[in-house]
């Protein structure tokens, strides 16, 4: 059931709030798209995806790219999963729960990583700290959002938008559970007090 009361929606339990429109979101990955097709059309590029929370703004990205440039690089996509461990982010402990198959594939290469948002920086770190091991030629980071206010242990070469340090839901964002992943714009989860 959607409640709708001063602008916040409940909706399987969850208060909720719009921070950033559908075309707000938008907007914003258009704008910084011509900082990125250099990496995502580079043919000695990868690009590497961190499941589940990456995939859709990786999604965005290749598919804005291959309509500005007229060429796919779907097939220069890979996907990894790393996340933080359940209620360890604030400590840093980040683990691997699927890599590459053929890890030699990063050597020499150019690595582009997007992330859907960069709170304390762990999840970049690591992915970064283990790719290094194989030997890239280069590897740049992208997230579509950063918290702001927040202490990082990795900030990424290119951040599409900062936002307040709260919890967000939308545009490839779930609340852990895989609610809200799925919705368009960018979402405030009101906690309950």
């Amino acid at each position: 059931m959607v409640n709708l009361e001063q602008g916040v929606i409940v909706e399987s339990g969850v208060k909720r709030r719009q921070y950033l429109s559908e075309g707000d979101v938008s907007r914003i990955i258009d704008r910084h798209m011509r900082e990125v097709i250099p990496f995502i059309n580079n043919p000695n590029g990868l690009t590497v995806i961190n499941l589940d929370g990456a995939r859709w703004f990786a999604q965005q990205l290749l598919y804005r790219a291959s309509r500005i440039t007229g060429e796919d690089h779907s097939d220069q996509a890979r996907y990894i999963k790393v996340k933080s461990a359940t209620g360890q982010a604030q400590h840093g402990e980040v683990h691997i729960e699927r890599w590459f198959s053929n890890p030699a594939e990063v050597r020499g290469k150019d690595i582009f990583v997007p992330e859907d948002i960069n709170d304390l920086g762990h999840t970049l770190k690591k992915v970064v700290a283990e790719l290094t091991k194989f030997s890239p030629k280069s590897i740049t980071t992208a997230a579509q959002f950063e918290k702001d206010g927040v202490p990082k242990s990795f900030t990424p070469d290119i951040i599409f938008a900062h936002v307040p340090n709260k919890y967000w839901i939308g545009s490839g964002l779930d609340d852990g559970a895989g609610y809200g992943r799925e919705l368009p714009g960018l979402w405030e989860v009101i906690l309950q007090k």
